[in-house]
Order: C-alpha cells, then sequence, then structure tokens
C-alpha cells in the first residue's frame, strides 16, 4: 500500500466509524454514546473488598471502534473521539468531578489510539478547571486494583473498556456489571443491582428524570440494606424473583410519597407467544 491509498485509507475509516454510530445509536445518545457507572461502595452492595473504593468511576465509551475492523489510521480530525471526549468532560463539569483520565495504548497503536490521545487533549484544553491525564491501558488495570481512588471519570475505546469493566465488578462484587453470568442463567440467583443502577443512573438522568432516577437506586438500596435481601454473590440466600419483588415494592412506596401519578401494570405471568402461520 503506497502512501497515496494509505491517506485515502486515513480518511475514510474515521468517516466510516462516525456514520456507523450516528446510525447506530438513539439521536439523543448519538452525542458522545452512553456512560456506564459502577456501583458506589456507600452503598454496601458488594463485599467488604469495595471498602476501599471510595469513589464512583464513571466511564464513557463509543459503539465503534478500531478494535472492531481490523484497520488502523492516521491522526486525522475525528468527529467521533472529539464526541466521547467532550461527552466525559461535561460529566466531569456536571457532576463537579475533578479529573478526567484517558485510557488508551498508543505506546503500540500509534495511530489509532495517537488520534484518540490527540483528540482528548484537545478538548480538554477547553475545560482548564477540569485536570486531565493519559494512562496506559495495562498500568491501569493494576492502578484500580491498588488505588481506585486516584480515578474519577475514565474516557476511552470500546476495547479498553470491556478489559477494565471486569476489573470494577472485581472491586465492586457481581456478575451483572461485567460479565454475561451464563453458569447461573436459569438459576434465579442473578443480581440485578447492576442493570437496575445502569437504568437508574444512565438512561433516567441522561433524560432529565432525576427524581425517577433517585427512586430505582433508593429502592434497591433499600431492599439491600434495610429488608436484607441479597442474592447469593452479595452474601443473601434471597432469589432474583425475592429481590426484584422487594424493589417493586420499595418503588410503589416512594411513588405514593413523592406523588408520581403512575400505576404499575400487573405482570400477565400466563402469557404466551403462539407461532402465526
Amino acid at each position: 500500500m503506497d502512501m497515496k491509498d494509505r491517506r485515502v485509507l486515513s480518511t475514510i475509516v474515521p468517516l466510516r466509524r462516525s456514520l456507523t454510530t450516528n446510525l447506530s445509536t438513539p439521536w439523543r445518545t448519538a452525542y458522545g454514546d452512553k456512560y456506564t457507572v459502577t456501583l458506589i461502595h456507600e452503598d454496601s452492595v458488594g463485599p467488604e473488598l469495595m471498602q476501599h473504593a471510595k469513589v464512583a468511576i464513571r466511564c464513557v465509551r463509543a459503539p465503534i471502534d478500531f478494535e472492531d475492523i481490523p484497520l488502523s489510521s492516521h491522526s486525522v480530525p475525528s468527529v467521533v473521539e472529539s464526541l466521547k471526549t467532550r461527552f466525559a468532560f461535561e460529566i466531569a463539569k456536571h457532576d463537579n468531578r475533578k479529573k478526567v483520565t484517558a485510557v488508551h495504548k498508543a505506546n503500540i497503536m500509534k495511530l489509532s489510539d495517537g488520534l484518540f490521545i490527540d483528540c482528548c487533549r484537545e478538548v480538554a484544553a477547553e475545560y482548564p478547571d477540569i485536570k486531565f491525564n493519559t494512562m496506559i491501558v495495562s498500568n491501569t488495570r493494576m492502578q484500580l486494583v491498588n488505588r481506585p481512588t486516584q480515578f474519577d471519570v475514565m474516557v476511552m475505546p470500546n476495547l479498553y473498556e470491556n478489559i477494565v469493566s471486569n476489573v470494577w465488578a472485581g472491586l465492586v462484587g457481581g456478575l451483572g456489571t461485567g460479565n454475561t453470568g451464563v453458569e447461573i442463567a436459569g438459576k434465579n440467583i442473578a443480581n440485578q443491582s447492576g442493570i437496575l443502577f445502569a437504568a437508574a443512573a444512565n438512561m433516567l438522568k441522561y433524560l432529565g428524570l432525576e427524581q425517577h432516577c433517585s427512586t430505582i437506586k433508593n429502592a434497591v438500596i433499600n431492599t439491600i440494606q434495610e429488608h436484607k435481601i441479597k442474592t447469593p454473590n452479595i452474601g443473601g440466600t434471597s432469589t432474583t424473583t425475592q429481590f426484584v419483588e422487594c424493589v417493586l415494592n420499595e418503588i410503589v412506596k416512594m411513588t405514593l410519597t413523592i406523588g408520581f401519578n403512575y400505576e404499575m401494570p400487573k405482570p400477565n405471568l400466563g402469557l404466551r407467544y403462539k407461532t402465526v402461520d
């Protein structure tokens, strides 16, 4: 491949990524993509190990990145990289976070990750009140285990989030935040905390429904702390059904108190689907 072909390819790849991302995500989430949040240690939803994790770490990622295609690229302007980085800084600004850490492997992937870091530095210059630093992904995993409190908001390509999210899951406990849990499928022991927190913290808060977000989060916390209903992976003996039923009851009690005008429909457990010829 000569230099002319490489220049053409380096322009096409970011364009393809931009188009793919915009078409594969809802319009409201196209700006920087969604972000994921770990379970916070003050809520006592995990094992004792989580006591040294004194902050909730937030991560911004994109659903389409260079790791998903066998291509690299020269450092050319990229809409996708700038959007997700800016979104990370907006999260930090909105939530009074003090630092954004960009996780990369630019020492090896000099073209694709070099582009990512360049965009991060450009955006960081627009937020002088927020500290910005970079960290290689292998060192990041070690630092998360040794000193997780040093991290605040993290932004990284898709592959690296998949790697470090398993470290977060180990810190806070529970397969729900970082594993599919195939081995416990059908056993009615899965921990639903991860998906409930993700729905509350990500979707509802992003949509501006702060009160609804708090209701779901508090319902989960009350279920674990006050009612002591826990699935086996966080030291309990309750089933998934018992856990979810308690969460639903807590939501009903809180909605009656705070005045949500919404009636929760009863699930039709006898519903069966039929094939139509």
